[in-house]
């Protein structure tokens, strides 16, 4: 209130410099009055201001201490009610979403079932059907099957064979196989013809009736690693060794099939093993076919490796197995000599294949090892 009424007094002051004294002091006066008036008033209206809110304070507790039980029950009927209101909207709200999501999805089932044909992942499928072979190769047999498919027409076929190479080299396969049966050898020109770069097949080998092709795919990496077919044969021959230490031995014939004679040296039956055969399997089936004796398999005892043998001038494997002749032991006779004398017997029945051999029999090993010059 200072402040405000020497502010005053200075202002009057310096706008009345002219007046009298008497109207200064007049004027100061009045203003004294004034401010002191507005000074009052501010000083009333705050003080009841504050006894209103003073009371207030003293009435607000009460207030709410009365309402509280009332409140609470209205609070929680309230929130009750938004609860489930909110979770009827929520239930709403999901199902209308799951409708559309249905919608969605049968709408945009066409366009998906194109998605799946995309030419970005039809390059990612090789154009022709092929088998996964070991050292990352790939083989394809070509059939009537195969070229019905194509209708027969070998442009067809080419063009997705070309395609195919292209894919394996994608895929890092370092060498490719065709299985062309004889009734398509008509192909065999274009894919070995090395006027062109896209095929430059080489010829492998010929197995039951089909012309195996191979490509090596990555000349750049290496040279070609393929071995060429068939570099060895395997024979076998039976060690038979009966009870008296005899060999069990054949002659096989010698000159052509009109004017044949037995061959002069006595050796052990044998032949060559067939595909997928043991040695086991291989030896004692040579041996009941060539004397009709059955044998039971003991082991191997040795082998000999040759090459540049005929007729295929390809290396050679002959293992020699032991084995032991099955005696029938199904006899009525008690005495240990005509025991023996039965095994001896049936071990004598040979009955052998005159196409292949000219004669067998049980020879000792002295005079197989004296007179004989088996390798």
């Amino acid at each position: 209130i200072i402040i405000i009424i020497i502010m005053r007094i200075i202002n009057d002051i310096n706008n009345n410099t002219k007046n009298s004294f008497c109207n200064k002091a007049v004027k100061i006066s009045n203003n004294i009055v004034i401010t002191t008036i507005m000074a009052t008033v501010v000083v009333m209206s705050t003080s009841s201001t504050n006894s209103f809110v003073s009371a207030s304070s003293r009435m607000l507790p009460k207030l709410l201490f009365s309402r509280t039980t009332q409140t609470n029950h209205q609070l929680c009927f309230i929130t009750t009610k938004t609860h489930h209101y909110h979770r009827r909207r929520r239930k709403q709200f999901f199902a209308a979403n799951r409708q559309t999501a249905l919608l969605s999805s049968s709408s945009s089932s066409d366009s998906s079932t194109i998605a799946m044909t995309t030419p970005k992942e039809e390059e990612e499928i090789c154009p022709l059907l092929f088998e996964k072979l070991p050292y990352s190769g790939a083989q394809v047999k070509v059939d009537d099957n195969l070229m019905k498919e194509h209708n027969d027409d070998d442009t067809e076929f080419l063009s997705k064979l070309r395609s195919s190479l292209e894919y394996w080299k994608k895929k890092d396969y370092i060498s490719a196989w065709l299985h062309i049966p004889v009734s398509h050898a008509r192909l065999i020109e274009t894919l070995t013809s090395k006027k062109s770069d896209d095929f430059d097949f080489d010829l492998h080998h010929i197995s039951n009736n089909n012309i195996i092709l191979k490509k090596w795919l990555v000349p750049e990496w290496s040279e070609d690693k393929i071995p060429p077919y068939a570099t060895h044969q395997v024979g076998c021959a039976g060690f038979v060794l009966n009870d008296q230490n005899e060999l069990l031995v054949i002659r096989e014939w010698s000159g052509s099939p009109s004017n044949r004679l037995p061959s002069k040296q006595w050796k052990l039956p044998g032949g060559l093993l067939d595909l997928g055969e043991s040695f086991e399997e291989a030896t004692q089936r040579e041996v009941y076919e060539e004397t009709g004796i059955e044998t039971e398999f003991e082991s191997i005892l040795t082998f000999w490796h040759r090459h540049d043998v005929k007729p295929f001038g390809k290396s050679d494997l002959y293992f020699v197995c032991l084995l032991k002749p099955i005696v029938n032991n199904n006899n009525t006779t008690t005495s240990v000599q005509e025991q023996q004398q039965d095994q001896h017997d049936q071990e004598q029945k040979i009955n052998i294949d005159p196409m292949e051999v000219s004669s067998a029999k049980w020879m000792s090993i002295q005079e197989f090892v004296s007179t004989q010059d088996h390798p």
